[in-house]
């Protein structure tokens, strides 16, 4: 992963990007947040409280050349200061980037839907087409994918009311 990385110029991607700077001279540079960050999940973690897995694995930091990595907290209180504004220019960003390093020059496009059936009340879901569990509430994503990258272009939450 780390030569992966480093072939993508990675670090330089998210030098150039609109990230929360650090609020101390001892703060942690967001390219670094965001490369430990992505390696923690890379490695399986899926809550915050498993970046603790990246922070004490000395052979991690050796090879990323990481001289520190946050705690659970600096993540948390970091990722709480990406605003949606942020977001949304970093997401344009990052795609562009993204679709500069793969340089497709045909591609396939396929569409495709999927029903989660939901237990309980979660915002959004709603009666409606589930084979699985009919009548059950559920929500109705939509994917794109690009076939021939393995990548997912676009994918959109929606939910469908039906009579009944």
């Amino acid at each position: 992963m780390q030569a992966f990385l480093m072939r993508l110029h990675f670090r330089e991607m998210l030098a150039s990007s609109p990230l929360p700077q650090p609020l101390s001279n001892r703060g942690y540079s967001p390219e670094i947040m965001l490369e430990s960050f992505l390696v923690a999940v890379w490695m399986g973690g899926v809550r915050f409280a498993h970046t603790a897995l990246v922070r004490f694995d000395a052979a991690l930091c050796e090879i990323f050349g990481w001289t520190r990595v946050a705690s659970v907290a600096t993540f948390t209180r970091f990722f709480r200061r990406v605003r949606q504004s942020t977001k949304q220019a970093l997401s344009a960003q990052w795609a562009h980037w993204l679709w500069q390093q793969v340089a497709p020059t045909t591609v396939t496009l396929d569409l495709d839907s999927s029903v989660l059936t939901r237990y309980g009340t979660q915002e959004g879901a709603a009666r409606g087409y589930n084979p699985q569990k009919k009548g059950r509430p559920s929500h109705h994503p939509l994917f794109a994918f690009v076939a021939d990258l393995r990548l997912v272009l676009h994918a959109w939450l929606m939910t469908r009311q039906y009579g009944g």
